[in-house]
């Protein structure tokens, strides 16, 4: 079944689908994205719009549709893939940035909010995932410091986490959690980082500037 997930209605046909034909729904897993890459102040607002809406609320609506069912049986899993443009924004895909951090944030608040009802929440933080998708198209590779991960470990890791019931987990090629926290402790070192480490300007090259 092919949707619109910027369609609030198509979206509620889609819950109302499965669980006509299947009764309950386990797993919720939220992938569907739009990068919409480029200078932000040049992007058209439609464009903008759109991503927000699929990337973020979307998301939103969908949990907010699955969840009355899975708190009534006191089970569930819903996993978000977020990206690590969450953890630290990438400039020319600021939309992009601010939707997937949004979306760490608010499956953290829910994590915290319904703790103990039997619903579990996780959060997946691909890298660049090459192969297939947003960043494959480009055929660039990644700056060296940032590295890369494969679509297969980001599918593992979603198993991974509803099996084990895995919080977050960040997949990528390269160790990247401590300059996340670095950049949470000192933002202009961050910036730096970001700078020195060619991510600025390979985000730049990717669309042409």
């Amino acid at each position: 079944m092919r949707i619109d997930l910027r369609e609030s209605s198509q979206r509620e046909n889609l819950v109302a689908d499965v669980l006509s034909k299947f009764g309950k729904i386990d797993v919720l897993v939220n992938n569907a994205g739009l990068e919409t890459e480029g200078a932000y102040a040049e992007l058209s607002w439609p464009a903008i719009r759109d991503t927000i809406e699929v990337n973020l609320i979307a998301p939103m609506a969908l949990a907010r549709l699955v969840l009355p069912e899975m708190l009534k049986r006191k089970e569930g899993h819903i996993v978000n893939i977020a990206s690590i443009a969450g953890k630290s924004g990438a400039p020319y895909a600021a939309t992009y940035s601010g939707t997937k951090a949004g979306l760490a944030e608010w499956t953290r608040a829910l994590r915290l909010e319904l703790a103990g009802t039997g619903v579990h929440f996780s959060t997946i933080f691909p890298g660049y995932v090459r192969e297939v998708g947003m960043f494959a198209k480009f055929g660039m590779r990644s700056p060296w410091i940032v590295g890369s991960c494969a679509p297969s470990q980001v599918a593992k890791a979603v198993v991974n986490a509803v099996e084990k019931g895995r919080v977050e987990r960040i997949i990528n090629s390269c160790p990247l959690r401590y300059s996340f926290m670095l950049n949470e402790l000192s933002p202009t070192i961050g910036d730096w980082l970001m700078r020195f480490s060619g991510v600025v300007d390979f985000q730049r090259r990717k669309v042409g500037k």
